[in-house]
C-alpha cells in the first residue's frame, strides 16, 4: 500500500494516510484518541465499558433497563444513574407494574397503590385503617349528616 514509506502497511479507511500517521484510522470522524473502537467506523463510543459500542448496544449505559425502555418510560439511556420509576425495588418500572407498592395487592384491587403499609379503605375516607388515630370512627358524609352540617 506504501512502498515509499517502510513505516506503513496499510490504509483502514482508503483515505491516503496510512494507518501509523493517521489521526482517524477508521475514517468516522473521531480522532483515534477518542475512539473507543478506532478500528469501527461504525462506533466510536462505549458509555458502559462492556465492550458493546453503543450504536450496537441495547443497553448502553448498563443499567439493566432497555434503551428503548428508558427512553418509553423517561429516563435517560446514557446515564445509569436515570432509571425508569420503580417504587418497590422489584425491578418491574412502576409504568408496567401490576402492584406499584408490592404489597400482594394488584393496583386495581389496592385503595393506596403506592402505600406498601396500606391497601384497604373500609369506610372510604381516603384513610387508610393502619393510618387512622386510635378511636377513629369516622364515616362518609351522606345525606342526613350533610344537612345537618349545613344548619
Amino acid at each position: 500500500a506504501f512502498p515509499r514509506d517502510a513505516t506503513e502497511s496499510r490504509d483502514t479507511d482508503g483515505d491516503g494516510i496510512g494507518d501509523n500517521a493517521d489521526p482517524d484510522i477508521d475514517g468516522d470522524g473521531v480522532p483515534n484518541g477518542n475512539d473507543a473502537f478506532p478500528l469501527d467506523p461504525t462506533e466510536s463510543k462505549d458509555t458502559d465499558g462492556d465492550g458493546i459500542g453503543d450504536n450496537a448496544d441495547p443497553d448502553r449505559d448498563g443499567d439493566g433497563y432497555s434503551n428503548e425502555e428508558e427512553i418509553q418510560l423517561g429516563s435517560d439511556p446514557d446515564d445509569a444513574t436515570s432509571k425508569p420509576a420503580d417504587l418497590d425495588g422489584d425491578g418491574i418500572p412502576d409504568a408496567r407494574d401490576d402492584d406499584i407498592d408490592g404489597d400482594g395487592v394488584a393496583n386495581a384491587e389496592d385503595a393506596f397503590p403506592r402505600d406498601p403499609s396500606e391497601s384497604a379503605d373500609l369506610d372510604r375516607d381516603g384513610i387508610g385503617p393502619l393510618s387512622q388515630s386510635p378511636g377513629h370512627r369516622h364515616r362518609p358524609r351522606t345525606g342526613w349528616r350533610l344537612a345537618r352540617e349545613k344548619k
